[in-house]
């Protein structure tokens, strides 16, 4: 379940976007603000998936929330919305960014699938950091063993590209085309407290 946050100054706004059929989202909690300040505070306690806000609001804007949104640790897809169809506003949109910059008045799907789709970029990015740390936990399980009986090997000339690639997937190490690999070891001679290494 995900929980999606509403920030603009106007009441009538605010409840008119929270009544729109969020749940259909797989969204449980619709948080609301009237003001950056208050948006701070929500994105403090909770872990919002997605942020949905005006970029005009007295005091601080919409624009300069999603600067602030890097500050924390968890980090919300942001979707800006503006009375205005300025190309201006649409630039720094981009530059802030945001996942989509939507026109008031906004059409209830026109909204519900701007949030689908910053959900589903939020979910692909769980999913690589996911995979990241599962390659990163099985090296740290694995590194003796890989390096004499997987990378050495291939270094050596003994292996190819392929069975390399098959070997890391069998020990579930993502493996990227474009990602060079340049395994490092490090040999330790107690008697000496001496250190030798090879690296590629």
């Amino acid at each position: 379940m995900y929980q999606l946050l509403v920030v603009d100054d106007e009441d009538a706004t605010l409840q008119g976007l929270a009544s729109l059929p969020w749940h259909q989202l797989m969204i449980s909690q619709v948080h609301c603000a009237h003001s950056v300040r208050k948006a701070h505070e929500i994105l403090e306690a909770f872990p919002i998936d997605v942020m949905v806000t005006d970029i005009r609001m007295p005091g601080r804007s919409g624009l300069e929330l999603l600067q602030d949104v890097t500050d924390f640790s968890i980090q919300p897809k942001c979707i800006l919305l503006s009375g205005y169809s300025d190309f201006t506003y649409a630039q720094a949109a981009i530059k802030a960014q945001a996942v989509d910059y939507l026109v008031k008045p906004v059409r209830d799907e026109e909204l519900l699938h701007a949030v689908e789709r910053a959900l589903v970029k939020k979910s692909e990015e769980k999913k690589e950091r996911y995979m990241q740390e599962q390659t990163v936990a099985a090296i740290k399980k694995n590194v003796s063993f890989l390096a004499d009986s997987v990378f050495q090997p291939w270094i050596r000339g003994e292996k190819g590209e392929e069975t390399l690639k098959a070997e890391l997937l069998h020990y579930g190490i993502a493996h990227h085309r474009d990602i060079r690999t340049i395994p490092i070891t490090v040999r330790v001679d107690d008697s000496k407290n001496v250190s030798h290494g090879w690296k590629l």
